[in-house]
């Protein structure tokens, strides 16, 4: 496949999501495949860490009731 061809098969692909005959999620998904692309999320940071003192949970335990 040219690259005419992809750009016609991509418009045909915005055309059906401007209809509403596809959602933009597969819209954004097949236009991806015809591209030899992937679109892909940033990774979540696993090395957050959120620091609690069991005083400060107490005091959130009272303030709730």
């Amino acid at each position: 496949m040219n690259n005419t061809e992809r750009a016609n098969l991509a418009n045909t692909y915005i055309t059906g999501y401007a209809k509403g005959l596809i959602t933009d999620e597969e819209c954004n998904d097949m236009i991806d495949l015809i591209q030899n692309e992937t679109n892909t999320l940033m990774p979540v940071a696993e090395d957050i860490k959120i620091e609690c003192s069991a005083d400060q949970d107490w005091a959130w335990h009272y303030e709730s009731e």
